[in-house]
């Protein structure tokens, strides 16, 4: 107001921001993507080291599988728009992303192979590279611009609620069970994912009409 004290810009959502964002379609499925890519991360930047260094495999292995996931990563992200067009939208980019990140966890378990686990690091590089862009790309024009803090916010949120849950889950199964049941739990939990999506595939093919 003229002469008045300049209005606060409020910084938190209102519970009716909140639920308005729960029930759009392309939020629910870049938050469930986002998170469970973390998963995918945590397994292969945590977990697999400890594991290969606990099997004696050298540090120069280890340090070149973990790159090449990353290396994947970056080099696919340039491509992202024309995997999106060749696999037919991003709803189904996202299912096989997930589908192929659950087949390359799973193939971790065939360690100390060296040519498996670079296999299976290049496949997780170039779905993970794919799949955590695009949950960004989507949540920007699927969203409502006025709520854009809220929904990153949000997304931030559940990506670190996966970074705090999922090791501590992963790492009870490998102290009870041992790494490679820790591997095969953290690749059903991604299948699950893209079954899931597959589930209900009638809603959330409304992602494919963003942008």
């Amino acid at each position: 107001e003229p002469g008045g004290a300049p209005r606060r810009r409020r910084m938190l959502p209102t519970p009716g921001e909140l639920r308005a964002l729960a029930r759009l379609p392309t939020a629910q499925v870049s938050l469930w993507v986002s998170a469970t890519v973390m998963i995918v991360l945590i397994v292969h930047n945590s977990f697999l080291p400890a594991f290969l260094d606990d099997l004696a495999v050298p540090a120069s292995a280890i340090g070149l599988i973990v790159s090449v996931r990353s290396a994947a990563s970056v080099l696919i992200r340039p491509l992202m728009a024309r995997v999106v067009g060749a696999l037919g939208g991003r709803f189904r980019t996202f299912v096989i992303a997930l589908s192929l990140s659950a087949v390359g966890v799973a193939g971790i378990v065939g360690a100390p192979n060296l040519l498996v686990l670079l296999v299976a690091s290049a496949l997780l590089g170039l779905t993970t590279g794919v799949a955590q862009p695009l949950t960004m790309a989507s949540m920007v024009e699927g969203v409502p611009t006025q709520v854009h803090g809220v929904a990153f916010g949000t997304r931030i949120t559940a990506n670190r609620l996966a970074q705090f849950v999922a090791p501590l889950l992963l790492g009870l199964v490998a102290q009870a069970a041992g790494y490679a049941w820790m591997f095969v739990v953290a690749a059903l939990a991604v299948a699950v994912t893209a079954v899931g999506l597959i589930a209900r595939r009638r809603t959330f093919r409304a992602i494919d009409g963003t942008g």
